[in-house]
């Protein structure tokens, strides 16, 4: 599998966030949640606020962006205090480089996907290239493929006296805790798709009673909740989810669909007859 395979696997299981609507905005969060969950060569040692910060803590740039190999991360300043971008390489070269971006032309996900150097310098008129590093803040990528590729070039960065051998601990520690909650998500994301992707659940929905309805919905928030703060997934969790996807029955497609447009209808019917009593309402008093 290539390390572009790799990025678009994680992208089509995490097509959006699960703390925000869309990954616009998210650039250096998407770099350490993906780079995190496939884990690291070496965590980052130093200070991940924001992209532009980063970039300041990864030793010098190269500028040259034909020279960079896979994996390395390409930098960019735009106009305002700390305010940056960046990309990680997919393939060789500044071609082709995986980010959270809503410029993107190859998009995978809600404002992620692949772009290029210069594609992106097009898009934002106002970001500057500032160069490429194989190193982020510190840290080093895996190897691809068993191979040392992430590791050429290789700019020295500065330990940081305040990230004890204790610290890196508890780094390596919350890296695994990542991936395991980036499996968790993978597992309720197949799941949700797969409900939410169901034609047959107009007629589940149109037809079960409301105690069901709040069952599947609890099922599913619960499901959530314990991602959110980190819990993992239980088989039991998972069981749950999966008797919510087999719930849905497989009965007439069309007839699901008549009943969904009578409701529809109804319900037009309804704000329709409302009002016109408002308007027969307002009229009298108008007369008095």
């Amino acid at each position: 599998m290539t390390f572009y395979d790799e990025w678009r696997d994680w992208m089509l299981a995490n097509r959006k966030p699960i703390d925000k609507a869309t990954w616009d905005q998210m650039c250096g969060s998407g770099q350490m949640r993906f780079n995190s969950a496939r884990g690291w060569s070496r965590y980052p040692t130093k200070a991940v606020d924001s992209a532009q910060i980063v970039a300041n803590n990864s030793g010098d740039l190269n500028e040259d962006r034909d020279a960079a190999p896979v994996a390395a991360w390409h930098f960019f300043s735009i106009a305002g205090i700390n305010n940056g971008h960046v990309g990680q390489g997919a393939k060789p070269g500044g071609g082709c480089l995986a980010m959270m971006s809503a410029t993107c032309p190859e998009m995978v996900g809600l404002d992620v996907g692949f772009s290029s150097v210069q594609h992106y310098l097009d898009a934002r008129p106002a970001a500057r290239y500032l160069g490429w590093s194989t190193n982020y803040a510190g840290g080093l990528a895996l190897p691809i493929d068993g191979s040392a590729t992430a590791g050429l070039n290789e700019q020295p960065v500065e330990e940081d006296d305040m990230f004890n051998d204790s610290d890196r601990a508890l780094a390596g520690i919350a890296t695994a805790a990542v991936g395991r909650i980036e499996v968790g998500v993978y597992a309720l994301n197949k799941k949700v798709d797969s409900l939410l992707g169901t034609d047959a659940l107009l007629l589940w929905a149109t037809t079960d009673s409301k105690d069901g309805l709040r069952q599947m919905v609890a099922v599913v928030q619960t499901a959530i909740a314990k991602i959110k703060t980190g819990t993992v997934l239980s088989d039991a969790d998972l069981a749950a989810l999966e008797a919510v996807v087999k719930s849905v029955p497989t009965a007439d497609i069309a007839a699901a669909a008549t009943a969904t447009a009578d409701e529809i209808d109804r319900r037009a019917l309804e704000r329709l007859s409302t009002d016109k009593a408002s308007v027969i309402t307002s009229l009298a008093a108008l007369g008095k």
